[in-house]
């Protein structure tokens, strides 16, 4: 008896190609901080109540302090106050005027974010009250009688180290998917074909042999 055809093998599902990981993108370099330097300066003025509402004389202030500190005026900001007003018979408008400065030296300054501050807070220590009289004077021309009264050392804050920029996360690679089994079906009806068609086979042949014997007898 024939034995019944094998289903065919099914193909081998391919291994599915894991797609690229992608590389993870720059982080920005951030802008270096800046250095502040920041101080004050006593004058004595003619009309003090005037010079402070005067916003030309804001102007001026800002001038003084970046020539005394020997930095650009775009680095000067300045704020102006009245600070107590002078007893004196002979000018009973003078008073003492507090002119707030602070310095801001860009952190990619030209001249090195280190070495502007230090030679700024150097020029402004050995600025000497008659010497910056000398030059507020020069900024204020005949609008009113100033004198310097006192320079207080300046302050530098130093920005903290700026820390280094966390990468970004590496996104996981998208999942391929798997493709469909290429197994080829098994021909079962042909098997179940070709078994019915041999079992009818062997019923005909006991038949004849059953037929033979017969014959045989008879005879």
């Amino acid at each position: 008896t024939p034995a019944p055809t094998p289903a065919p093998a099914a193909a081998p599902t391919p291994a599915p190609t894991p797609a690229p990981t992608p590389a993870p993108s720059p982080m920005p370099t951030p802008a270096p901080a800046p250095t502040v330097i920041s101080g004050e300066v006593s004058i004595s003025v003619s009309n003090a109540a005037a010079f402070v509402e005067d916003e030309g004389m804001q102007d001026i202030a800002v001038a003084f302090v970046a020539e005394m500190a020997g930095v650009p005026q775009s680095y000067v900001s300045v704020t102006l106050s009245m600070a107590r007003r002078l007893a004196s018979s002979m000018r009973r408008l003078a008073g003492e005027v507090r002119v707030d400065y602070v310095i801001t030296v860009p952190g990619d300054a030209a001249d090195g974010a280190d070495a502007v501050p230090e030679a700024a807070r150097a020029a402004i220590s050995t600025t000497t009250p008659t010497k910056a009289t000398s030059i507020f004077t020069g900024q204020v021309g005949d609008a009113y009688e100033v004198e310097v009264l006192s320079i207080p050392e300046a302050v530098v804050q130093t920005p903290a180290p700026t820390p280094s920029p966390t990468p970004a996360p590496t996104p996981a690679p998208a999942p391929t998917p798997t493709p469909a089994s290429t197994e080829e079906p098994s021909d079962a009806s042909g098997v179940v074909r070709q078994a019915t068609q041999q079992g009818w086979g062997l019923q005909a042949s006991f038949l004849l042999l059953g037929m033979g014997l017969t014959s045989v007898i008879s005879i």
